[in-house]
C-alpha cells in the first residue's frame, strides 16, 4: 500500500480522533475501519490492524482510569469472561471468512452498531451489554 504525506495525515487524525472516541465511550472503529480499507488495505489486514490500535487504546485507557482511581475493577470482572470469549470467537470467524466476504460483514457491523450508537439512551439493557463486550 502506498500513501503518500496527505494519506498518512489524513489516517493519523481519523487514528487520533478515534483513540480518543474509542477511550471515553468506544466506537472508534467506525472511523478506522473503513479508513483503512478506503486506503487500500484488504478487509482482513484492515480488521488485524485496526486491532493492534485498539489493545493499544484499551491499554492507555485502562492505565489512566486506574492512575486516577476511576476504575472499578471488581465491576469488570462479570463482563471480562464474555467479552475476552466473545473477541476469540468473533478473531477466529475474521481469520478464516474470505476477504470478499469479510468486508461486507465488517461494513454491515460497524453500521448496525452506529445505530445501535445512535439510539442508545432508549436501549433495553441487554443490548447495551452486547455492545459494551464488543467495543
Amino acid at each position: 500500500m502506498q500513501l503518500d504525506l496527505f494519506s498518512i495525515l489524513l489516517l493519523g487524525l481519523t487514528g487520533f480522533i478515534a483513540g480518543g472516541i474509542n477511550t471515553v465511550a468506544g466506537g472508534g472503529s467506525n472511523l478506522t475501519l473503513p479508513a483503512l480499507m478506503m486506503f487500500g488495505l484488504p478487509a482482513d489486514i484492515a480488521n488485524g490492524t485496526n486491532r493492534l490500535s485498539v489493545l493499544m487504546q484499551c491499554f492507555i485507557g485502562v492505565s489512566v482510569y486506574n492512575k486516577h482511581k476511576i476504575l472499578d475493577r471488581p465491576a469488570a470482572i462479570p463482563i471480562l469472561i464474555p467479552c475476552i470469549l466473545g473477541g476469540t470467537v468473533g478473531a477466529l470467524l475474521a481469520a478464516i471468512l474470505p476477504n470478499p466476504f469479510l468486508k461486507p460483514v465488517l461494513l454491515l457491523t460497524i453500521l448496525s452498531l452506529s445505530l445501535i450508537h445512535i439510539s442508545e439512551p432508549t436501549r433495553p439493557l441487554y443490548i447495551s451489554y452486547a455492545v459494551f463486550c464488543l467495543k
